[in-house]
């Protein structure tokens, strides 16, 4: 766990927003080349974590995101159980939906530079949803890729679980209350390389 002052080497108060989004690309750049690629905990339960959270018949399903190479994200993401189906983002101006389809499906988006379901994929809303995080706190209050489409989603559907996935270099104690707005969403749990920080909600 780190504190804004440990990791950037500068007082909290000092660091705006925009100068931590900043220091926190630099640093995210760097890991990718010194640190490499890195996985989710391999302890993680998926499957126990759908099941607990799955009601009534319809088959769960698991909404990922892709993550991308110009961000200190994992290079994979725990695989679905075999009773779930899958899910993947497509890009609408300023919002998301999601699609069922599997990653070989994926299709390239230039505009935003990232892979997306295809148009002919039928939308779903996933039981479950891996959101990326470039930083968060363990109050549950994350910073994303910046254009709030995720925050947007899950206010729009406040009955999906959500998992922030982050490297633990960039998961705080705690975050300036500055640096978020009313229409930062809260998630639930966060999962790093090394852990699973669950129910973050019942600690607000």
């Amino acid at each position: 766990m780190h504190e804004l002052r440990t990791l950037f080497r500068e007082p909290t108060e000092f660091l705006s927003l925009k100068e931590f989004r900043k220091k926190l690309k630099k640093r995210q750049l760097k890991a990718n080349t010194s640190r490499g690629t890195w996985s989710p905990w391999k302890e993680f339960k998926l499957s126990e974590i759908v099941c607990s959270t799955s009601l009534g018949n319809d088959t769960p399903s698991i909404g990922y995101f892709c993550p991308r190479q110009d961000w200190d994200e994992p290079d994979e993401l725990p695989s679905a159980p075999d009773f779930c189906s899958t899910a993947f983002p497509r890009i609408h101006s300023d919002a998301l939906s999601f699609h069922a389809c599997n990653p070989e499906e994926l299709e390239f988006n230039r505009d935003f530079g990232v892979w997306q379901a295809p148009a002919r994929s039928i939308e779903i809303v996933p039981t479950l949803l891996f959101v990326p995080c470039s930083a968060a706190d363990l109050l549950g209050r994350r910073l994303g890729r910046g254009g709030g489409f995720y925050d947007r989603y899950l206010q729009s559907n406040p009955g999906i679980k959500s998992i922030g996935v982050l490297h633990s270099d960039y998961l705080f104690e705690t975050l300036p209350e500055d640096y978020f707005h009313s229409g930062d969403q809260i998630i639930e749990s966060i999962l790093t390389e090394n852990n699973f920080h669950f129910d973050l909600k019942e600690q607000l």
